[in-house]
């Protein structure tokens, strides 16, 4: 059976969806942990207000399962992730649904990202983007201010006084 499972072969797209999901989950399990502040940050912009919505490349059934396990719904609006095999994905089908729901134009959407392709997506969108350097990555600050982002920060902590309203914005 282990072998049979286990032979090379091209996978079929649901197969592929099954496989990333059960990644995604262990690598959710392996990483559970959230940045400093980031449910404090969360809630002022809530509070103020601002709709929050989340675009991944992660398997939407993944990110919702992780977005519950760690308690967070009710902070966004829309939680987004990778779908239909992959007519859903990070980029313009994202953006343009957070647009419609939240009744946002595309132009006022800010984004958040942490890597090339978030910045560069969000950039070609008319998103206005900021990027999120990692410390732990060496030359992260450096690598995603090539691509233009409005701002770069490397803590949810600099992440509240972009937003106006916020108690430091």
């Amino acid at each position: 059976i282990v072998q049979e499972e286990y032979t090379l072969r091209e996978l079929t797209t649901r197969e592929q969806e099954q496989w990333s999901d059960q990644f995604t989950a262990l690598q959710f399990r392996a990483n559970p942990q959230l940045f400093d502040n980031t449910r404090e940050a969360l809630s002022v912009l809530k509070k103020e207000g601002y709709p929050l919505f989340i675009s991944s490349s992660f398997p939407q059934t993944a990110l919702i399962a992780a977005v519950g396990a760690h308690d967070m719904r009710d902070y966004f609006d829309l939680v987004m992730g990778y779908a239909e095999g992959g007519a859903f994905q990070k980029g313009g089908p994202h953006f343009s649904r957070a647009s419609e729901e939240l009744r946002i134009p595309m132009n006022q959407l800010a984004y958040v990202g942490d890597g090339n392709d978030d910045i560069v997506l969000s950039k070609e969108f008319g998103l206005y983007t900021v990027a999120f350097a990692d410390v732990e990555i060496p030359n992260s600050r450096n690598a995603l201010s090539i691509h233009g982002p409005d701002k770069v920060i490397s803590s949810i902590d600099d992440l509240l006084p972009i937003f106006p309203g916020s108690p430091r914005g």
